[in-house]
């Protein structure tokens, strides 16, 4: 793996054509968590998934579009419009330095946008293969399911707050930890901010987070994700759909 730390003829010694683009948000977590948990679960995961596949990882673009939590400082976001030609300025980019798969990683559930431009620039640019990894997919697979006690991870609750613990234990205030469901489903976040059915920013159950949890999540997640990757990659290089 190389990333931002190498220069750029150790970049191009490596002889990699893989990019990944990891994507978070800067907005509230809840009175526990810092509003900086997207970034660092973006890097992290980034980091750890670059050293599976061998290949350069990007700095974490760390504003997207977190509409969702107005309505407390602390959360920046730009408009998914804006968020669009940021991913197809920086994947062009990508590609005329010769990258061929370039995988945008996904650490905030609400970035909606990046599905259509992906879309888009596979359309207009056959010669590559721009691959999403949304990793709140694989934060709520069946194979993390079986670790958990809490069915209903939203926002900052058993999953996020356990991964927190486990990476950057530092920053977890354990006694400001407040456990909080709506008693609604999640498509009404399409009409109302999160703190308007959660006064705390809570989705969740942190309660029930631990160390161990952390761990064992982060490393399936790592797994099952370079997997996916690498078997999406394997099948789109195949005759079959060349």
């Amino acid at each position: 793996m190389v990333n931002y730390n190498n220069t750029a003829d150790e970049i191009i010694e490596s002889g990699t054509d893989t990019c990944i683009l990891p994507i978070g948000s800067v907005e509230q977590h809840g009175p526990h968590l810092p509003i900086g948990t997207d970034y660092i679960l973006a890097e992290s995961f980034a980091q750890a998934i670059g050293k599976e596949m061998n290949c350069l990882v990007l700095p974490v673009q760390a504003y997207s579009t977190c509409y969702e939590h107005r309505g407390k400082m602390g959360s920046f976001w730009m408009k998914p419009e804006t968020m669009y030609r940021v991913i197809a300025d920086l994947v062009t980019g990508m590609r005329e330095q010769g990258f061929k798969k370039i995988i945008i990683l996904l650490s905030h559930g609400g970035i909606f946008i990046a599905g259509p431009v992906i879309r888009e620039l596979n359309s207009i640019y056959p010669d590559i293969d721009v691959l999403k990894l949304d990793l709140v997919d694989f934060y709520l697979s069946k194979e993390t399911a079986v670790h958990l006690e809490c069915n209903d991870n939203l926002h900052a609750g058993e999953i996020e707050t356990s991964l927190m613990m486990f990476l950057k234990k530092e920053y977890f205030r354990k006694e400001k930890a407040v456990d909080y469901i709506p008693d609604i489903p999640r498509s009404y976040l399409n009409n109302l901010p999160l703190l308007k059915v959660s006064p705390e920013g809570v989705w969740g159950r942190p309660s029930l987070a631990s160390v161990e949890k952390g761990q064992i999540i982060f490393r399936e997640v790592v797994k099952s994700s370079a997997d996916f990757l690498v078997n999406l990659l394997t099948t789109l290089e195949s005759k079959k759909y060349r």
